[in-house]
C-alpha cells in the first residue's frame, strides 16, 4: 500500500499545470515518472502472461457478445494517466510499454485512432514493430502473435470484437488506456469485462463545494491470482500526500466514488469530530 501512495503522490505532481519542478522541467519530470509507472504496469502484466505460450484461435463468424469468454486469462488491460489523448501522447506511451516487453518483436500494435497509427512511424520503438489502425486490422485475413490494442472508445467496441473473434490469434492481448467503461451497450459489456485490469491509475477531482483531488489505483502484484484478488483503492490528497479512504473489489462506478468521497469528507468535518467527542463523553459518563 505504501508504494501505491508514493506513486499517486508523484503522479499528482507530474500532472499539475506548473512550468517546472525545482531544476527539472515539467516534461522531464513527467517522462521520469511515466517510466516508473510503465515499469510497474509491465511487471504486473509479465507476471500474468508468464507461461502463456499457446495460441487463442480466432472464431470465424462475427456475432453479438460471443467473445466475452472465449479466451479466459489471455486478455489484459493497463491504464496510465496522460496529459491528453492526443496521437503523439498515445504513441509515446505505447512505445515505452513495448520497449519493456521481451516479446515485443512478435507483437502487433493496433491503434483505434487512424492518426495515432500514422504518427507511430515517427517513434523509434514502433518503427520496428507491426502497426495498424483498428479499421486496417479488421480488414486483414489474420494477425498472429501478441496484440496491443491502444485507446479504443465505446464507439470502437464492435470493431474490437470483430478483431478478436475473426482476425486475431495469439497467446495474449493487452488493452492500453481504453475509454469504454461508461455507457457501453449491454450486448458488448461481456467483451469489455473480459479484460483483466493488471494496473490502473485514474486521477480524480471534484469541483464545487466539495473540492477533492485523488486517484483510483489498482495493481495486480506478482504472484497474485488475477485482477479479482486485488482491490481498487481510492486515495485522496491530504497536504503533500495521499491517504486511502476506501477500497472495493470491482471497478468503482462514478456513484461509488461519490459516496466514498462524501464519506471521507464527512469524517474530516469539524462538526463530525465534535459530535463524536460529545458522544464519547456521554458514553463515558454512563459507565
Amino acid at each position: 500500500m505504501h508504494s501505491l501512495v508514493l506513486h499517486a503522490t508523484a503522479f499528482f505532481w507530474a500532472l499539475r499545470p506548473c512550468d517546472c519542478i525545482g531544476s527539472v522541467s515539467k516534461r522531464d519530470h513527467r517522462a521520469r515518472l511515466r517510466a516508473l509507472q510503465v515499469i510497474v504496469s509491465v511487471s504486473a502484466l509479465l507476471s500474468q502472461i508468464k507461461g502463456l505460450s499457446g495460441t487463442k484461435k480466432a472464431r470465424k463468424g462475427f456475432g453479438g457478445s460471443g467473445s466475452s469468454s472465449t479466451a479466459p486469462g489471455t486478455r489484459f488491460s493497463i491504464e496510465l494517466p496522460l496529459p491528453s489523448d492526443s496521437p503523439p501522447e498515445l504513441v509515446e506511451l505505447t512505445g515505452d510499454i513495448l520497449a519493456k516487453i521481451p516479446t515485443a518483436a512478435s507483437a502487433w500494435t493496433v491503434f483505434a485512432s487512424e492518426q495515432a497509427a500514422s504518427a507511430a512511424a515517427q517513434n523509434r520503438v514502433l518503427q520496428r514493430s507491426k502497426v495498424l489502425s483498428l479499421q486496417q486490422a479488421c480488414r486483414v485475413d489474420s494477425l498472429n502473435g501478441p496484440l496491443l490494442l491502444v485507446a479504443p472508445t465505446t464507439a470502437d467496441v464492435a470493431l474490437v470484437e470483430q478483431l478478436l473473434d475473426e482476425v486475431w490469434s495469439g497467446p495474449w492481448a493487452l488493452l492500453v488506456n481504453p475509454s469504454w467503461h461508461v455507457n457501453t451497450p449491454a450486448q458488448y459489456q461481456p467483451l469489455v469485462g473480459s479484460f483483466n485490469t493488471v494496473y490502473s491509475f485514474m486521477p480524480i477531482a471534484t469541483q464545487g463545494l466539495m473540492r477533492v483531488e485523488g486517484a483510483v489505483v489498482h495493481h495486480v502484484s506478482p504472484g497474485s491470482k488475477g485482477s479479482s484478488s486485488s482491490p481498487w483503492r481510492v486515495l485522496v490528497k491530504e497536504g503533500e500526500h495521499f491517504v486511502q479512504v476506501g477500497q472495493m473489489q470491482k471497478r468503482p462506478e462514478p456513484s461509488d466514488l461519490e459516496l466514498v468521497l462524501i464519506n471521507a469528507r464527512a469524517a474530516k468535518s469539524p462538526l463530525t469530530s465534535f459530535v463524536k467527542g460529545v458522544k464519547g463523553m456521554l458514553d463515558r459518563g454512563k459507565k
